[in-house]
């Protein structure tokens, strides 16, 4: 068996057994969509796979509904060219508080980029715990991955959206800047719900930073309204912001990245978003410079945070491509049937359990295939579910 490398210096090939499970064909998610016509689920499925465009794609099936500001409406909000950059915004704020809180949309990985792209600065200002709704918990407040930080990256265990790429690939940044992972939200796998799901969330946060000794600031990383001050105007009451401010007496920095997201059509954007045009993360403010809050309730978040649409080149996001050399791959003299997926990993990663940092699909051996590499030394598993290769 022959394998061709461009821009690789060093290469083997060892046949293995591995289980693609987790990462399904994209054949297969797409029938599922048509079958069930569930968009949500779909995106997440898509996003395991780092099939971002096709991610966006489904969102859109069978949407009809395109959405219109009326121009007088985006005058009254004056803030075409009233922004500022987000992350030197979050930075700054940050240094006048001890927590600050994030959310995001469960299928959407960008967000997850973006958390990850600001540890580096907020641990310089004293920030060393990394709060994820994400990582799996037991029944008695622990985490279920206790050699997460010891291996120094997660596994396909670790928790259900864990698994895609992007929050591996978060994690994995994490551990390399020293931040301390917290796991809190039991929520439904222990029938937990409601308020008593963030209150649950809360403690179980402030026990593991506390038997930790307090060492340092908190990052929460939550999704959608969990984010929410004072009164969630849900049946919840309050949210886990909300009790973390009442436990701890200290005002968390709230940044919502939900509210206002790319489409493939802008016509099914929401109106404000439609109006956006940046090529860089911005909070949206007022003419006085101030975060514009625009939520039915102005007390829940701090700031809103737009993210730049993205472009794609060669099916692979801009920011991704941003993070490190590419390097290219013949598969032409590798016989395997395809389709196949390529799981891609640090090279010093376990793939038998290890959360890839990057996936994408192959069906033409003939195709010059493009691989990002996250700035590290890399090694892939190419799979077509029946059989397995490793390359290294």
């Amino acid at each position: 068996m022959v394998f061709v490398a461009i821009g690789c210096n060093h290469k083997t090939i060892t046949p293995l057994t591995y289980s693609s499970r987790d990462y399904e064909f994209n054949e297969e998610i797409s029938n599922t969509l048509k079958q069930s016509g569930e968009v949500g689920f779909s995106a997440t499925r898509f996003s395991f796979v780092s099939e971002h465009q096709k991610l966006l794609e489904s969102l859109e099936y069978g949407d009809t509904v395109k959405h219109i500001m009326a121009d007088s409406e985006w005058g009254r909000l004056k803030i075409s060219n009233n922004h500022l950059n987000a992350k030197d915004y979050i930075v700054s704020k940050a240094k006048e508080h001890d927590i600050v809180m994030f959310n995001e949309n469960h299928f959407l990985p960008r967000h997850r980029n973006f958390v990850r792209s600001l540890l580096p600065d907020l641990y310089e200002l004293g920030y060393r715990y990394l709060a994820i709704e994400a990582i799996g918990m037991l029944g008695d407040g622990s985490m279920y991955d206790k050699d997460l930080i010891a291996r120094g990256y997660p596994i396909i265990h670790t928790g259900y959206y864990i698994k895609e790429p992007e929050f591996s690939t978060l994690v994995r940044t994490a551990i390399e800047h020293k931040y301390s992972i917290i796991g809190y939200d039991e929520g439904s796998s222990y029938g937990y719900s409601g308020g008593e799901r963030e209150e649950r969330g809360a403690n179980n946060i402030l026990s593991q930073m506390e038997s930790d000794g307090n060492q340092g600031k908190l990052i929460v990383l939550c999704g959608w309204d969990h984010l929410k001050e004072g009164n969630s105007g849900t049946y919840w009451e309050y949210a886990l912001a909300e009790r973390l401010k009442q436990k701890t007496n200290k005002d968390p920095l709230t940044i919502n990245q939900t509210e206002y997201n790319e489409r493939l059509n802008r016509g099914f954007e929401k109106p404000l978003m439609q109006k956006i045009e940046t090529d860089e993360s911005i909070v949206l403010t007022d003419i006085d410079k101030q975060p514009l809050d625009l939520s039915t309730d102005t007390s829940w978040y701090d700031a809103f945070v737009v993210h730049p649409r993205t472009k794609f080149k060669h099916g692979i996001p801009n920011w991704i491509l941003e993070e490190g050399p590419i390097k290219k791959y013949n598969l032409s003299d590798l016989k395997i049937m395809l389709p196949a997926k390529i799981l891609v990993f640090d090279s010093k990663d376990d793939v038998s359990l290890a959360s890839p940092i990057y996936v994408c699909e192959v069906s033409d051996n003939k195709e010059e295939i493009i691989i990002p590499t996250r700035g590290k030394k890399i090694k892939l598993v190419v799979t077509n579910k029946k059989e397995s290769v490793l390359i290294e």
